[in-house]
């Protein structure tokens, strides 16, 4: 279960969903030294300082999605220099319902995709889609990769509960039973739900609109060398919207690298060949997109 704050007299939202569950590896083991208490004054440093080790981690994630939905709001308010009219109206349809809840090293991304008056619920998805890009390449840059999950299905906001129902479990299952790696596996349910949109009906400029955005979504997933749809962290949607230098690939890529060495290294070949995977992704992508060798 999820807790999240409710305001009083808010109505019950049960209906369809967007999720993204991202779980940030590794954190078991640095939580592994912490299992006892320091005994004396001495080792109260070093106990602190794998605390904040661990601690600081999930707080990095945490603030890299509230950047990305800061940031979202302000590229809306840019568009004040259409008439009041225009800017209500494009407000309006395009309003962003991204919620954001963290729990131990987890955290959960949810979007509604109920249409209530002029809203266009797939804008929504596509930032999810842009924040979770980004937020992962963060993790890989920082060298604190994650695993992710985002998949469509039924929810709820509940009294003293939160966010709650099937969909969760879903997210949750394709990450921690389907992903295997640092990526993001893309579910069945939303596959079908962006698919429908991008080919439903384009008779007025907010069916064209829907549609496109539907379009840029699907084209945000490419199946993985063991046919699992991912999301595409570096396609092509995201190097038209990003700066190059903005997402640090150097680390990125470096990063990617000495694991897959350390863990032929180490003779852990199950890990080496999920890093020889990300790796594979890297370079081709951004070879062919970025114009980069590596």
């Amino acid at each position: 279960m999820v807790k999240t704050e409710r305001k009083e007299n808010e109505p019950l939202a049960m209906g369809h969903y967007a999720a993204l569950f991202l779980d940030i590896l590794n954190q078991k083991n640095k939580l592994s030294s912490l299992s006892m208490l320091p005994a004396t004054p001495a080792d109260r440093p070093a106990f602190i300082s794998a605390l904040k080790e661990t601690v600081g981690v999930v707080n990095q994630y945490r603030e890299a999605f509230d950047t990305y939905l800061t940031q979202a709001g302000k590229a809306r308010d840019d568009l004040r220099r259409l008439s009041p009219e225009a800017y209500e109206q494009f407000r309006k349809t395009t309003e962003i319902h991204l919620k954001k809840v963290g729990f131990s090293d987890s955290i959960l991304c949810y979007a509604p995709l109920m249409e209530i008056g002029d809203r266009i619920p797939v804008f929504g998805v596509l930032h999810l889609m842009y924040a979770a890009s980004g937020v992962f390449l963060a993790g890989l840059a920082d060298g604190c990769p994650c695993r992710g999950g985002l998949e469509v299905g039924v929810a709820g906001t509940f009294p003293e509960v939160g966010f709650y129902g099937p969909v969760l479990y879903q997210a949750y299952d394709l990450e921690s039973k389907v992903a295997g790696y640092p990526r993001i596996v893309i579910g069945k349910e939303f596959i079908s739900y962006i698919q429908s949109i991008a080919a439903g009906p384009a008779n007025s400029p907010k069916e064209v609109l829907r549609c496109e955005l539907a379009k840029t979504c699907v084209n945000m997933i490419f199946l993985d060398t063991d046919g699992i749809p991912c999301l595409d962290y570096l396609g092509k949607p995201i190097r038209e919207l990003m700066d190059p230098e903005a997402l640090a690939l150097d680390e990125v890529v470096g990063f990617a690298k000495a694991e897959l060495e350390r863990f032929r290294g180490e003779g852990d070949f199950k890990h080496a060949e999920r890093y020889h995977r990300l790796n594979l992704y890297l370079d081709t992508r951004i070879r062919e997109l970025w114009g980069r060798e590596l």
